[in-house]
C-alpha cells in the first residue's frame, strides 16, 4: 500500500511489485477470502533427436514443403531468416511437418547446441495457454543447465536463457527451437532467439506479425499425395489390405469428401482399418448422406469437428461480427465470393466487411485466391451446422429467415452488376461500376463460376425473375467466350426460371438453350429445344422468330427436307400476315438450305427475293449478309456478276457495323479473287480489310482479318507470309483471352503446316487446340481437333490459279518457239521439219483447250461443291475456315510442273541436239521436249482443276 499526498488530498494506492501468479484486488474485505485458481500450465519441452532415433511417426508427402523448410534451417551464418512461422487451419498437418523437417535437420547434425520442441497450448479447449514465463525453466533444463543454477524468478530465468543462447552462438553451436500451437505473437516474443545462428519454427492457426519471420502457409494435400496417404495409412495397419488400389474412383471420391485435409484423411483411414468389410464406396456414401461430414469424421479422441471447435469458440469470443460473417459465407457452399459480394451477402458496405474478412483469413478459416474468399469444404460444413442451429441468426429471426435474406441480397447484387457488365460489352463509355468493355469482360471472367453458382442456388429463393435476369446477362458473355458446358447449364437454369414468367421469356429461354446445344454440336437436342419454343410461343412475331430458329436447327442437324418445309410454312405465314421481315428472314434461310441440297436455281430465286425484301426494309446488316449469299450463289452457277455482289456485301456490312457479316463476305471475296486468277488483288483486299479492322480496334475482328489474310496468302503460294499471318491471329486472340478463337486458328495453322510437310509443328499446334477445347468444356470441337492434321492431296485441293500461272504463258512461249524453229528449219533443213512442228502443235492443242476449259470450270465446280457440302451452312458460307478446304501453294504447284523447269529442259535439249548434229537437230530436240512436257503439264492441271473435295461430315 502506498500513500500519496497529505490531508484531504491524501490518496492510498495499491501497488503490486514482483508478484507472479494470480493476484486479487478488493476494496473492503469482510471475513475470509478463499480463491480456487487453476495453476497456469507449464510447457513440456521435448528434445528432438533426429529421424534415426525418434519414435517412427506416420508422415506422407509434403516433399516440396520439407525441402523449403530445410533450406531455411540449413546452417548458414548469412541466412536472412532465422524464424519460420508455419501457419494453416486446424488439421492441416503443421505440427507433423515441423517435427519431421526439424528431426531431419537434427539428424544431419545442423544443431549441435540442441533442438527442443514445446507445445504452448494456444488453442487448448480449456482456454489455459502456456505463457512464456512458464517455459523458460523447462527450456533451460533442455539446454543442459543444472536445476540448482536455474533461478526461481521467471524474469531471471529469461535473462539466463538468453545468456545461454548467446554463449552457444559464440561457440558456433546453433540451437533449434520449435514452438508448437502458438496463438499470439506476445506468447512467444520473449522466447525467440536473438542470434541468427539459431533457428526457430512456430506453428499457428493465426497470421502472426513477428519481425524477421518468414511466413510459411500450409495448404491441403494435392490429390496424388492425398491418395498416397490414404493408401499407406491402410497398409500401415494391414500390409495386405485388399481395398488399396481396388477401386480408384471411389478412393478419389473419398479423398475429395475429406477435402484432402490430412487430419480427415487419417481419421478416414482409421475408420476403414477398424472395419475391414467397409469399402471405400460405402464410406463415401455415408459421408455423402451425412448432415455434417465434420461430425462423421471421428475416431477415438480424434475428430475433425474437435479441431474446428477450438478456432470457432475463440472466434466467437474475440470477433463476433467476423463469426457471423463466416456463418453467412457458409450458405452459398462451394462459391468463392469477392469482397463486394461478401459485403452484399452480409448487408454491409465493403469497407465494413473487409476487416472481418481479413480477420477470418488471419485465423485460416478463409483463404483468398484470385480475389475470392473461399472456405475449406469441411470448415464450411462445420460452420453451416452452427448456423443452422441458430447460433448466428439475426435478432428476432430464425436461421432460415436470416439465411434467405442474405442469399437474396447476394443474388440481387449479382443480377444488378451482371446487367451493367452486359450493357458495357455493347455500349461505349462507363456503365455502372464499369468504365469500359475491358473492365466488364474481366469482371465476367473473374466471377463466372460464382455467377453460375448463384444461378443454381437461386432456385431455392422463390425469386425466378432475379434468377432469369442474372442468366440473361451472363449468357451473351458465355457465348462470346465459348464456354460451351457452362452455357448449356445456365440455359437450362434459365428455362427453369422462365417457367413462372411471361410467354416471351419462356420462348427466349428455350431458344437460348437451343443455341447453346447447337454450339456443342448436339444438333438433335437443339431441334427439340427449338420445337419446344415454338410450342409455347404465340402466333405473333415471337412465334415467327421461334419457327425460324427451328428451321435453322433442322438445317444444322442436316434434316434438310424438314427445314425446307418449315421455311416454306414461314414464308406463307409472313405473306398471309403481311410481315415482310418474316418473309425476308424465311426466304434467306430457305435459300441456304436449297443451296445445301444442290438446288442452285431455286436457291438463286429465293436469294434474289430475299435481297429485294431486305432492300425494301432498309436493313443494311441483313442486306450485307444476304448479298454475300447471293454472290456465292451466282458464282456457283458460273455467273461472274457474283464477284461484284461480294464486294457490295463487304461495303454494306461495314457501313452497317456488322463485323461478322463483313468478315465473312471479305473472306469469300478474297477466296473468289484468288481462285479466278487475281492473286495480287486478293492479297491487297485482305490487307485492306486488316487495316480497317485495326482501325476499329476490336481484337476478335483483327484476328479474323489476320486469318483471312493467311488463307489468301496460302492460296497464292506465299506460305511463309501465310504462317506469320496465322500466328498473328493466334497471338491476338490469346492476348484478348479469346480461347475458342485461338483453338480454331491453331487448327488452321496445323493443317497449313502439315500441307507444307512440317508435321511435328502441325501436331504440336493441334495438340494445343485440343487442350484449349477441353478446358472450355467443348467436347464436340475437341473431338474434331483430335484428328490428325489434314494434308490435302493435289487432287483434293480446290483449284488455284497459282498452279497455272505458267500454263497460258507456256502456250505463248511454245508458239514463239515453234515459229522461230519453223523459220530456221525451212531455211536450213527443209519443209519436213516444219511439218513435224505443226504436228507438235496439233498435240498441244487438245491439252491447252482442256486446261483453259478447266480454268473456267474449276472454280465454278469448287464453288458449287462449297455451296452443297452437307455441313451446317455457317461452314459452307466460309469453307476456307475449315480444314477440308485448306490448301497451299506447294500442293497447288504439285498439280503440274511449273514453267521454269519446262523452259530449262527445252533449252538443255536444244543444246544437246545442237552439239550432237547441228542447229537443225537442236531445234527438233527442243521442240519435241517442249511438246511432251507441256502436254503432260496441262493435262495434269486439267485433271486437278476439275477435282474437288467434299468436306467431312461433322
Amino acid at each position: 500500500m502506498v500513500e500519496e499526498g497529505t490531508g484531504r488530498a491524501r490518496t492510498i494506492r495499491n501497488q503490486a511489485r514482483d508478484v507472479y501468479g494470480t493476484l486479487v484486488q478488493v476494496g473492503e474485505l469482510h471475513g475470509d477470502l478463499h480463491v480456487h485458481v487453476t495453476p497456469d500450465p507449464t510447457g513440456v519441452v521435448v528434445p528432438l533427436v533426429g529421424l534415426d532415433q525418434a519414435t517412427p511417426e506416420f508422415f506422407v508427402g509434403r516433399d516440396r514443403e520439407v525441402a523449403e523448410l530445410l533450406a531455411v534451417l540449413a546452417p548458414d551464418k548469412a541466412a536472412p531468416e532465422a524464424l519460420v512461422v508455419c501457419a494453416g487451419m486446424g488439421g492441416i498437418g503443421k505440427t507433423a511437418l515441423a517435427r519431421h523437417a526439424c528431426d531431419t535437420a537434427v539428424q544431419r547434425g545442423w544443431f549441435t547446441g540442441g533442438a527442443l520442441m514445446v507445445d504452448l497450448r494456444g488453442y487448448a479447449s480449456d482456454g489455459h495457454v502456456v505463457a512464456a514465463a512458464r517455459v523458460f525453466g523447462p527450456l533451460l533444463r533442455g539446454l543442459g543447465v543444472a536445476q540448482e543454477k536455474i533461478p526461481g524468478d521467471p524474469g531471471e530465468q529469461a535473462a539466463v536463457y538468453h545468456q545461454i543462447l548467446d554463449t552457444l552462438a559464440r561457440e558456433g553451436k546453433p540451437v533449434l527451437l520449435v514452438l508448437d500451437n502458438v496463438s499470439a505473437g506476445a506468447q512467444v516474443r520473449d522466447l525467440l532467439p536473438r542470434q541468427k545462428v539459431h533457428r526457430a519454427v512456430l506453428t499457428t492457426r493465426e497470421t502472426l506479425a513477428l519481425p524477421g519471420a518468414r511466413p510459411f502457409e500450409l495448404d491441403v494435400f494435392p490429390v496424388p499425395e492425398a491418395l498416397d496417404m490414404l493408401g499407406r495409412a491402410l497398409l500401415r495397419a494391414d500390409p495386405e489390405d485388399p481395398r488399396v488400389g481396388r477401386d480408384p474412383e471411389a478412393a478419389h471420391h473419398l479423398v475429395d469428401l475429406c477435402g484432402r485435409l490430412p487430419l480427415a484423411l487419417e481419421i478416414t483411414a482409421a475408420l476403414l482399418a477398424e472395419d475391414p468389410d467397409l469399402s471405400f464406396a460405402d464410406l463415401a456414401d455415408e459421408l455423402d448422406r451425412a448432415a455434417s461430414k465434420a461430425t462423421v469424421l471421428r475416431h477415438g479422441d480424434r475428430a475433425v469437428a474437435a479441431a474446428f471447435d477450438l478456432s470457432w469458440r475463440r472466434l466467437q469470443s474475440r470477433a463476433p461480427t467476423a463469426a457471423r460473417l463466416l456463418g453467412l459465407l457458409s450458405l452459398p457452399a462451394g462459391i468463392g465470393l469477392s469482397t463486394d459480394a461478401a459485403a452484399a451477402l452480409a448487408g454491409v458496405e465493403p469497407a465494413t466487411a473487409r476487416p472481418d474478412l481479413r480477420r477470418l483469413r488471419h485465423v485460416h478459416l478463409l483463404s483468398l485466391t484470385d480475389g475470392h474468399w473461399r472456405m475449406h469444404d469441411l470448415v464450411n460444413a462445420y460452420v453451416r451446422e452452427r448456423f443452422d442451429a441458430g447460433q448466428l441468426a439475426g435478432p428476432g429471426e430464425t436461421a432460415d429467415e436470416t439465411g434467405l435474406a442474405a442469399l437474396r441480397r447476394l443474388l440481387e447484387f449479382y443480377a444488378r452488376t451482371a446487367a451493367d457488365a452486359d450493357t458495357s460489352l455493347t455500349e461505349d463509355g462507363p456503365v455502372g461500376r464499369f468504365r469500359d468493355r475491358e473492365g466488364a469482360v474481366a469482371w465476367f471472367e473473374r466471377e463466372r463460376l460464382s455467377l453460375i453458382g448463384a444461378i443454381e442456388f437461386g432456385g431455392t429463393l422463390s425469386r425466378p425473375r432475379l434468377r432469369y435476369d442474372l442468366a440473361d446477362a451472363l449468357c451473351p458473355f458465355l457465348a462470346r467466350r465459348h464456354y460451351v458446358s457452362d452455357r448449356i447449364a445456365v440455359a437450362r437454369h434459365r428455362v427453369d426460371a422462365a417457367a413462372r414468367l411471361s410467354t416471351d421469356r419462356r420462348v427466349l429461354a428455350h431458344r437460348h438453350l437451343g443455341w447453346a446445344l447447337k454450339a456443342a454440336g448436339r444438333f438433335d437436342e437443339a431441334v427439340a429445344a427449338h420445337r419446344r419454343a415454338v410450342e409455347v410461343s404465340d402466333p405473333g412475331q415471337t412465334g415467327d422468330d421461334a419457327l425460324n430458329e427451328l428451321g435453322l436447327a433442322l438445317r444444322n442437324a442436316l434434316r434438310y427436307e424438314e427445314a425446307i418445309e418449315v421455311f416454306r410454312q414461314l414464308v406463307d405465314r409472313g405473306r398471309a400476315t403481311g410481315r415482310r421481315r418474316t418473309m425476308a428472314m424465311a426466304r434467306s434461310n430457305l435459300a441456304s438450305v436449297l443451296s445445301a441440297t444442290a438446288r442452285h436455281e431455286e436457291a438463286l430465286t429465293e436469294r434474289q427475293a430475299a435481297v429485294g425484301l431486305w432492300r425494301e426494309l432498309d436493313d443494311k446488316a441483313e442486306l450485307g449478309a444476304q448479298l454475300n449469299g447471293l454472290g456465292m450463289a451466282l458464282l456457283a452457277l458460273g455467273r461472274p456478276e457474283g464477284v461484284g455482289l461480294l464486294r457490295e456485301a463487304v461495303e454494306t456490312s461495314a457501313e452497317a457495323g456488322d463485323r461478322n457479316a463483313e468478315s465473312t463476305a471479305q473472306e469469300n471475296y478474297c477466296m473468289v479473287l484468288a481462285h479466278t486468277g487475281q492473286p495480287r488483288l486478293a492479297i491487297a483486299e485482305a490487307r485492306r480489310s486488316l487495316a480497317r479492322f485495326r482501325a476499329v480496334g476490336e481484337p476478335h475482328w483483327i484476328s479474323e482479318a489476320h486469318l483471312v489474310l493467311g488463307q489468301t496468302l496460302t492460296r497464292t503460294g506465299k506460305l511463309a507470309a501465310a504462317f506469320r499471318a496465322y500466328q498473328q491471329a493466334i497471338d491476338t486472340s490469346r492476348a484478348a483471352g479469346d480461347r475458342f478463337a485461338e483453338g480454331e486458328y491453331l487448327i488452321v495453322l496445323s493443317d497449313a503446316l502439315s500441307s507444307a510437310g512440317r508435321r511435328s509443328e502441325a501436331q504440336a499446334a493441334r495438340a494445343k487446340a485440343v487442350e484449349i477445347f477441353r478446358e472450355l468444356g467443348d467436347p464436340f470441337r475437341g473431338g474434331l481437333a483430335e484428328g490428325p492434321p489434314h494434308t490435302p492431296s493435289p487432287a483434293e485441293s480446290p483449284p488455284t490459279l497459282h498452279s497455272v500461272h505458267g500454263g497460258p504463258g507456256c502456250c505463248l512461249l511454245g508458239l514463239l518457239a515453234v515459229g522461230t524453229g519453223g523459220y530456221f528449219t525451212v531455211r536450213e533443213v527443209g519443209w519436213w521439219w516444219l511439218l513435224a512442228g505443226l504436228s507438235a502443235l496439233l498435240l498441244l492443242a487438245p491439252a491447252a483447250t482442256s486446261a483453259l476449259r478447266a480454268l473456267q470450270e474449276g472454280p465454278r465446280a469448287w464453288l458449287q461443291q462449297a455451296m452443297t457440302n452437307p455441313i451446317p451452312p455457317e461452314v459452307a458460307q466460309s469453307p476456307a475456315r475449315y480444314p477440308a478446304f485448306t490448301s497451299d501453294g506447294a500442293h497447288a504447284r504439285a498439280g503440274g510442273m511449273s514453267c521454269l523447269p519446262v523452259l530449262l529442259v527445252t533449252a538443255l535439249s536444244w543444246y544437246v541436239g545442237e552439239r550432237w548434229r547441228g542447229p537443225e537437230a537442236g531445234a527438233a530436240t527442243a521442240l519435241a521436249a517442249f511438246t511432251v512436257l507441256t502436254t503432260v503439264r496441262l493435262r495434269l492441271f486439267a485433271h486437278r482443276a476439275r477435282t474437288t473435295r467434299r468436306p467431312p461430315r461433322p
